[in-house]
Order: C-alpha cells, then structure tokens, then sequence
C-alpha cells in the first residue's frame, strides 16, 4: 500500500480515500435506519461542528460524564408520545486527539464528548405492558446487546487508537519527527485562524525555521544521522514552544511553527528561548557535529485578509534573508536546498 496525494493505492492499483476516524463515524450515523428507531450522535459541549451540538438530554449526560459517572442512560420523551431509551458514553481526549483540539483547551484525559445511541422504545412498552421503567430496561436488554456489541467494537478504546494513529499517520503527520506535515498544518492553522476570530490574542507570530549545512551531516555521517538530526531538532521545537502552539515539519529540514498568544516583543524572546535550547540539546547530544538554525518570522495579523499560504512564502523569503545574512558574516549557514 503506497500514500499519494490523490489518496491510498493499494498493491492491487485500487485507489482508496483516507478517511479520518470521527469522519467516518459520522458517516455510519448517517445512514438511515429502515425502522426509524435507531439514532447514532457523536457530541460535545465544545463542538467544532455545529452538528455534534448536543441536545438537552445529552449536555445534561455530558455534565454527568465530566464528573466522573463511566455512562449514562435514562429514558425521555419525544414529540407524539414516543418513548425514548437514552445512553451516552464518554470520549476520552487522547494525545492524538490534541493535535485538533487542544486549542480549545482540552487536555490529555480530558472529556472531550460522548458518543451517544437514542432507541424508541415506545412500541416495546406496549407490547409488554410493562409498568416500571425499571423493568423495560431490563425487557430490552437482549434486544440492545447486538446494538451494544456494534457500538463497542468502535468505541473500544484499542481499535480507536489504531484507528487514530493509521489514519493521522497517513494523512496528516510526519513519520519521522511526529510533528504535523504540511497538509496537518494547514489543516489545524484553519480551525486555529477561525478561532483567533472570536478570541483576543495578545499576539500571534508564523516562523519558518530551516537547518544550517544539513547537507554535510547527511554527507559526512549518513542520511539515518540526518534523520537523528531531524528528531533532534523536532525535541528543541517542542521544549520550547507550548502545547498549544501549531508544529510541523513542512519537509527536508524546513520546519513551522504558528505561535499563538505570544505577548509583545515575541520573536526575540522566543528566537533567545530557542536558541538556548539548541545549545543545551548540542551539548547533552554527544554527536559529532552541532544543530545550527536559520529563521525568519512574520506577524499574522487577523484583520489582513492575506491567505495563510501567503505568510508562509514570506516567513520562508525572511528566513533565506537570514541565512545569507550569517554566510555573508562568516555564520557558516548553508543554501544546499534541501526540501
């Protein structure tokens, strides 16, 4: 199986579209039930997409999960008389799941929402005259197993990492350093962008970061150096930007990086953080050569209406500036181009 831009090609010359897992779930809700009785819902009290907003039912549910309780399952009523059994369990935010939606301020075992199955059960009561609702749980109980069997198998916590980690994999991370690629990038700079709409950031800087003569690490130690190079790199970034800030490596050794609310006078400060960092990193590394970096940063400013794609191509032309700037002085920076 080969990744292409155009999607996944199997061995066979097949050609699959990648699919993320929450897309796909709600793909399967999607489809119609003959019976009109069943109702798959994936929801949450922070939803990206307005139509995961809960409804009364499920935001008093997602209340109760946020405490605590493992699940949740009552009865309501619906319009006609309809009697409806209820139930929700809780999502859990995993470290995949924070590269999407830390910026709305989750954390790593956070409740990010609940995926949520809604039954009518009105006919069930009829049929069994049953007069608690006790004992139409439990009237019912063989009947939702095969339902309950189906739900679990994608909500088990193993399959869904699985699940995660392949598809992120594929599509939006890169395989080496575990940052974001280009296309991931791009991706989470959308949602974050439509964010900074609504919230008054302090300040927000894009910085284009590219390594000074990795060609000679590769050329002298080999490309797994290289690679060595690149991870090691990737440690610095991390170490020095926060969680909520958006990481990528765009390809060779050119890495991004959007820093979000970064306060006044932000570029010296973070350049000075990195750079301290560098150093450190260089000498507990105990490898044969030293990390050097050349950068170039520009401002986003949300009322400007330039494309994103746009910043990027004049962080990369400042960070080119740089360099030059440190060859012309003796800095040793290279321009080997290797993207």
């Amino acid at each position: 199986m080969k990744i292409t831009p155009g999607g996944v090609l199997a061995t066979d010359g097949r050609r699959f579209t990648q699919i993320l897992f929450p897309e796909m779930i709600r793909l399967l809700s999607a489809v119609p039930d003959k019976t009109r009785k069943i109702r798959f819902h994936l929801t949450s009290l922070k939803p990206l997409n307005p139509k995961n907003a809960p409804d009364p039912w499920e935001r008093s549910a997602l209340l109760r999960v946020e405490k605590g309780e493992p699940r949740v399952y009552g009865f309501s009523k619906a319009p006609g008389n309809r009697e409806l059994f209820r139930y929700l369990r809780p999502i859990y935010a995993e470290k995949m799941c924070l590269d999407c939606h830390a910026i709305q301020g989750y954390h790593l075992g956070d409740v990010r929402g609940g995926a949520s199955v809604t039954l009518d059960v009105t006919d069930l009561i009829w049929a069994f005259s049953v007069n608690t609702k006790k004992e139409i749980a439990i009237g019912i109980f063989l009947w939702i197993v095969g339902l309950a069997l189906i739900f679990l198998v994608f909500t088990s916590v193993e399959r869904r990492k699985k699940y995660l980690v392949d598809l992120k994999a594929m599509s939006l991370e890169d395989y080496l350093t575990g940052l974001s690629n280009r296309r991931g990038f791009l991706v989470l700079a959308q949602q974050a962008t439509r964010l900074i709409d609504r919230v008054n950031f302090k300040a927000l800087i894009l910085l284009y970061f590219d390594l000074d003569d990795f060609k000679q690490i590769n050329d002298v130690y080999g490309h797994k150096e290289g690679d060595a190079a690149l991870t090691l790199f990737s440690q610095v970034l991390r170490s020095t930007f926060r969680q909520s800030d958006l990481l990528a490596r765009m390809g060779g050794d050119e890495f991004l990086v959007f820093a979000l609310d970064t306060g006044e006078s932000c570029e010296k400060m973070i350049t000075d953080r990195l750079q301290r960092n560098l150093e450190e990193a260089n000498a507990e590394s105990g490898k044969p050569y030293f990390l050097k970096v050349s950068f170039g940063a520009v401002e986003y400013d949300p009322d400007r209406s330039a494309f994103f794609e746009e910043l990027i191509i004049e962080a990369d032309r400042r960070m080119y500036e740089n360099k030059a700037a440190k060859k012309a002085s003796g800095g040793g920076a290279d321009d080997d181009g290797q993207h």
